[in-house]
């Protein structure tokens, strides 16, 4: 789905500050302005701290006042991970911030404006990681958006 790329994007190559704010806290990967986020699942052992992407919900939001619209009501859910719950809860907390309020454009064409944080809680720790345990942190943003094209 292309809006998840456009996340993607913002997440890991936006200049804006909220978004920098987001990769100081991510393991960087090999090569320029490679930082961990993925889409759905992160590949075996990936580096902590990181950040999956998911697309928990977008159905259409059918009609406006002036008829059919390719307007979608989504909701988003990140999970942050990371070696301690501290370092899970401050990377959460960052992307939290860098999208809550965001209003605009993605660089896909995908048109969006969150407004509503629907959860934000710590999940216990899960086996894995090259420490033996990731600990993660999930939030669950609901955002409007109309992809490009639609």
């Amino acid at each position: 789905m292309p809006v998840c790329g456009g996340l993607f994007n913002y997440l890991t190559q936006s200049q804006a500050p909220a978004a920098q704010a987001v990769q100081k806290l991510l393991a960087p990967l090999q090569g320029a302005n490679q930082f961990s986020v993925y889409l759905s699942s992160a590949g075996k052992q990936a580096p902590a701290p990181y950040v999956v992407l998911h697309l928990l919900d977008g159905p259409p939001a059918e009609h406006t006042q002036d008829g059919p619209s390719g307007l979608q009501d989504g909701r988003f859910q990140f999970d942050s991970y990371g070696p301690d719950q501290p370092t899970a809860r401050k990377l959460s907390q960052a992307v939290r911030d860098a999208l809550k309020s965001f209003s605009g454009a993605l660089n896909d064409g995908t048109t969006i404006q969150f407004y509503e944080v629907a959860m934000d809680t710590d999940e216990g720790y899960e086996i894995g990681g090259t420490t033996g345990y990731l600990f993660k942190a999930v939030l669950q943003l609901r955002a409007f958006y109309t992809e490009l094209g639609q």
